[in-house]
């Protein structure tokens, strides 16, 4: 089973802030976190937006793995952080 919930709101001078948090179970419980900070700049003259990204998991094997199994899930997540924000700057570019 999996519950999810986002969260945004707008602040001032055009920043927003968002959350998504997922909660799941399979064999334990789970919780995935992102936050997201959104300021407008200007870059190289053109109106852009500066992006902050944070992502906190709780996972109660991680806690169990040790060297390269480590390494390989630390892996894994930062290529999905990857795909997402790759989807994510393709999506805001139209």
């Amino acid at each position: 089973m999996t519950l999810g919930a986002s969260y945004n709101r707008g602040g001032s001078n055009g920043t927003q802030q968002a959350a998504d948090v997922l909660y799941y179970a399979s064999g334990g419980y789970y919780v995935a976190v992102t936050l997201y900070q959104f300021w407008p700049v200007t870059a190289n003259g053109k109106p852009s937006t500066l992006v902050w990204r944070g992502d906190m998991i709780s996972s109660a094997s991680l806690a169990d793995l040790h060297g390269v199994e480590r390494l390989g899930s630390e892996s894994a997540m930062m290529k999905d952080i990857a795909r997402a924000v790759a989807l994510f700057r393709k999506d805001m570019g139209r």
